[in-house]
Order: structure tokens, then sequence, then C-alpha cells
């Protein structure tokens, strides 16, 4: 079961592109997908496409090392680094000089106690919608 986050550390609940449902642990980079609700923990998702008015997209993968549950913040601060380090390769400028924000999906417990190391790296605009795909959209 995958625990979505803000990279702020707080409880969001996320996902990615494409159209109809989706398996989290089958999303791609380049994938678009609108806020599933409040939920805790997430493992399917609906997809749209990129082209339609979209909540997320999802800009990168990343798996975190093997080893024992390194605990909550600790997986929160490791996909936030990682997260931070492939937005501009994907988006074309840095996260700091950029109108979209971005956001993750982390492994909860249970999930990496299962095998499950994956960070889904999300990027949304705060307060709209995205309209169109981020990739190199220089934003």
């Amino acid at each position: 079961m995958w625990t979505p986050l803000l990279l702020t550390g707080l409880a969001l609940l996320l996902l990615a592109c494409g159209q109809g449902e989706g398996d989290v642990s089958a999303l791609e980079v380049g994938r678009c997908l609108d806020e599933p609700g409040e939920r805790t923990g997430i493992e399917e998702v609906e997809l749209v496409s990129c082209d339609e008015p979209h909540d997320f997209e999802v800009f990168a993968l990343v798996d975190l090392p093997e080893g024992i549950y390194p605990g909550d913040s600790e997986v929160v601060d490791r996909a936030k680094d990682a997260c931070r380090d492939r937005f501009a390769a994907y988006v074309g400028v840095e996260e700091s000089a950029s109108a979209l924000a971005t956001g993750f999906l982390a492994p909860s417990e249970g999930g990496w106690e299962g095998g499950d190391r994956q960070v889904v790296c999300l990027l949304y605009e705060p307060d709209q919608r995205l309209e169109g795909p981020m990739r190199g959209a220089q934003r």
C-alpha cells in the first residue's frame, strides 16, 4: 500500500495520467491523474489524458535503498530529496523558479515490509489544474 505525501510531509492522497483505472505500482513517468479523494492508502488510481485538465503528473520514479524501514520521517526526507533532484530534468527549470510544486507517493511501512521501495514523484500547480503535459514546459 502506498502512502501519498506532499513535500511538506502532510498527508495528501494523489495519483497519475492515461485513461482508465491503473495500479499505483504500474505508474509511469509522464502519466497524469486527478486527485483520488481523501483516503489513507492508495492502490489504484483513475488515469486521465495529459491533454485534458488534470491535477497531477508523474515526473520521476525513484527506488529507495534496501534495508529495514527507516521510519516515516526518513522516508519523507529521502523522497523529497529524490524528487527535488529530478524536477529540473523533467520540467526544464529548477523547482525554486517554477510555478509548479511537487509531491510524492511513498511506500508505507507495510508496503516496505512487502518489498516496495518506489517513490512516485508528482508535480502539480497550486490552486489550479494542469493543462497539457509539463515535460519540458519550463514553467
